[in-house]
């Protein structure tokens, strides 16, 4: 039997242990996006097609488990199976030409999936000023259909809620608020270091009671922890981690508990329990739980498995019988769910059809209309695109889809 529609969308069903957390860390490792447990567990790579002269680079993920994520000059947005559900250009500030062409950093995207923000960083010679880099961050909706505006020399954004993120502005604005469609200069300082040591990376937890940084420079670099008491305030300063040059995106627990940060050696897990101003009483080593990881970012989505479905024309079907009875496909599928969707013949819309499914194997029935049925009587044979989407009882949506020949 000559299998006409295939889409396979993994290789193995990856089991997510009992005892697994309900969230997950995404991060980059051989220039592709990947996603694993907390602990380092059912790790696998969410995108294969990354390369080192064209990376995926600074992944972040919704609530929902959607990811946005630079790839190339582009900002693209996935699902877990690494179905790509849009990808499209930043947008640079009008009479900005330095930034045009150069790739998006500093990624992030709202709890709720709806905007990102990144920022674009361009070497430029301005007329009075003195040759640089420069940077600007852009807001737009996720899926690259709106722009949000711009806030200029502010980097490393990363959200406190769905509508306003924390910066970085270098000397004199180390730590700065911003909102989306605001305006281009008026990101407002929130606190500077009083050492006068710089702060170039950082992230509020979800609770906003504890923030994480990057100061100061080379062999001095280090991840310091604040404990906040509100966002009206400076937070005060708790413990900080040995020097380590490598240091790269803290990224907080949903609980706030823990933290997650990449440096020379992969991606490292640190409990913290408890901070307070002066100490951190009960933090303990960390563990490195993604040897070879980076820049990871740690969301209460859990890790869904690795989802193959097959479909194939039943046994026995003919032409004549399709148009009469319905088109049967015989669909093989590892996981429990749902699968519905249309036949089309260059784009109109020829048939329909739904059916559950359990692991193992099933049938799916599509009904032709009574135009098609008409129209496509005296064919010997007929092609047909089956646009489909399958949706698993536990876990996203993800879209099925191939072209079916049925002969008389």
């Amino acid at each position: 039997m000559k299998r006409v529609l295939a889409t396979t969308l993994g290789v193995v069903a990856l089991a997510v242990p009992a005892t697994a957390a309900a969230d997950s860390i995404i991060y980059i490792k051989d220039s592709n996006v990947w996603i694993a447990n907390p602990d380092g567990s059912g790790a696998r790579a969410v995108t294969t097609d990354g390369e080192t002269d064209w990376p995926y680079r600074s992944p972040s993920m919704a609530d929902n488990g959607t990811i946005s994520a630079g790839h190339g000059t582009d900002i693209v947005q996935l699902d877990q199976q690494g179905n790509e559900l849009a990808e499209f250009a930043p947008k640079i500030p009008p009479h900005s030409a330095s930034f045009g062409g150069l790739p998006p950093q500093d990624i992030a995207v709202t709890p709720d999936g709806s905007k990102v923000v990144y920022t674009i960083y361009g070497y430029s010679c301005l007329p009075g000023a003195s040759c640089g880099t420069r940077q600007v961050t852009g807001y737009m909706s996720a899926d690259g259909k709106q722009d949000f505006g711009y806030e200029f020399s502010l980097t490393a954004p990363e959200w406190i809620s769905n509508n306003a993120i924390i910066g970085f502005g270098g000397f004199g604005k180390n730590v700065m608020f911003d909102t989306p469609s605001s305006g281009d200069y008026d990101a407002r300082t929130w606190f500077n270091d009083p050492s006068d040591r710089d702060i170039a990376d950082g992230e509020l937890s979800r609770q906003r009671d504890r923030l994480a940084v990057l100061r100061d420079y080379g062999d001095n670099y280090h991840l310091m922890i604040y404990k906040v008491n509100d966002l009206s305030s400076a937070p005060e300063a708790a413990c900080n981690t040995g020097a380590d040059s490598t240091l790269n995106d803290p990224s907080w627990s949903p609980d706030g508990k823990r933290i997650a940060f990449e440096h020379k050696e992969g991606i490292e897990v640190l409990p913290l329990p408890n901070v307070v101003a002066g100490d951190c009483p009960g933090a303990q080593s960390g563990t490195v739980v993604l040897p070879g990881g980076s820049e990871p970012d740690w969301g209460p989505a859990n890790v869904q498995p690795r989802y193959e479905i097959e479909a194939d024309v039943a046994k026995g079907t003919s032409l004549p019988k399709a148009l009469s009875k319905g088109l049967k496909l015989t669909v093989k599928t590892d996981v429990a769910g749902t699968l519905r969707g249309v036949l089309k013949v260059k784009d109109a819309k020829v048939a329909s059809g739904s059916a559950d499914f359990q692991p193992g194997s099933g049938t799916i029935k599509f009904s032709f209309t009574k135009k098609a049925k008409k129209k496509f009587a005296d064919k010997k044979k007929l092609a047909v695109f089956a646009d489909l989407t399958f949706k698993p009882r536990v876990g996203a949506a993800i879209p099925v889809s191939g072209t079916v020949e049925v002969k008389r």
